[in-house]
């Protein structure tokens, strides 16, 4: 039996401006602004890069370039990037202040997600195998 795969691409889930929120959160909670910008990028996709490129005061072009893996965009186009979106930036904590959130592995995805129970051990047979040089 052969599983087909799909990449997964968040813009297909963001829906509202509160999952944008919550989505844009937890990227910039990794505290990688390469990451931080690729998920602008994917709540940028959800809602239309044209309409948030002109939002914005953008080119398209423009706009993929500033949050493309390679792109480093400037502050002034992230504030107009989330402006566009919807959402801002809304609090900065001190990097030795105890986390006050709750950890959820699902994040924006909560109540989408279903994770079988045996999600850790599928086609453990089949790795094993494979790893092991036996086809």
């Amino acid at each position: 039996m052969t599983d087909k795969t799909t990449l997964f691409d968040a813009a297909e889930y963001l829906d509202t401006p509160e999952e944008i929120a919550a989505f844009l959160d937890e990227a910039l909670a990794i505290g990688d602004p390469a990451f931080f910008a690729q998920a602008l990028g994917a709540a940028a996709r959800a809602k239309g890069m044209t309409k948030i490129a002109k939002d914005a005061g953008l080119s398209r072009e423009a706009l993929y370039r500033a949050l493309s893996e390679d792109g480093d965009p400037r502050l002034s186009t992230l504030f107009g990037v989330m402006k566009a979106l919807g959402v801002r930036l809304a609090t900065a904590k001190p990097l030795e202040a105890p986390a006050t959130r709750e950890t959820n592995p699902f994040g924006f995805m909560k109540g989408r997600v279903q994770v079988p129970d045996d999600f850790d051990r599928m086609h453990e047979g089949e790795i094993e195998r494979l790893f092991e040089g036996k086809e």
